[in-house]
């Protein structure tokens, strides 16, 4: 969306509060899922999805900042390395989905899914890190 703003309005509109705005913004949803679960609201059955609730968070909420950030690299024109990074984090997010399968590793569904979150967590630090790089690089 900061992309779709010409670019006087772009430039009143900080990419880091966009970003951390999305990271609240799904904190506030697995919260408010989480307290739907403690009260009973969304029943028994649902009860599994509770341990999922912090991993997908951090996942989605890293996503969220990283995604606010997206255009800086194509705004001054270091979109090549930076595609070469994001190509790079999903390669291991393939990698941490498909490994224990094909290893025959025996975890547990929520450590499966906890070790893709770190991962892309992780993945995701290191392209805001460079992003962060870049826009210090042109100012």
């Amino acid at each position: 969306v900061l992309l779709a703003q010409p670019l006087v309005e772009h430039k009143r509109v900080n990419p880091m509060w966009v970003g951390l705005g999305g990271f609240v913004c799904v904190g506030l949803l697995g919260a408010s899922c989480a307290f739907a679960l403690a009260i009973g609201w969304l029943g028994e059955n649902w009860i599994g999805v509770w341990s999922y609730l912090l991993p997908l968070v951090l996942w989605q909420g890293s996503a969220c900042y990283v995604a606010a950030h997206s255009h800086i690299p194509f705004k001054t024109n270091k979109a090549r390395r930076y595609s070469w990074l994001c190509m790079g984090v999903a390669g291991l997010q393939i990698f941490a989905l498909i490994t224990p399968y094909a290893i025959r590793w025996d975890i547990t569904p929520f450590m499966h899914f906890m070790g893709f979150s770190i991962i892309s967590l992780i993945g995701f630090i290191f392209i805001s890190v460079h992003i962060r790089n870049i826009s210090q690089q042109t100012i």
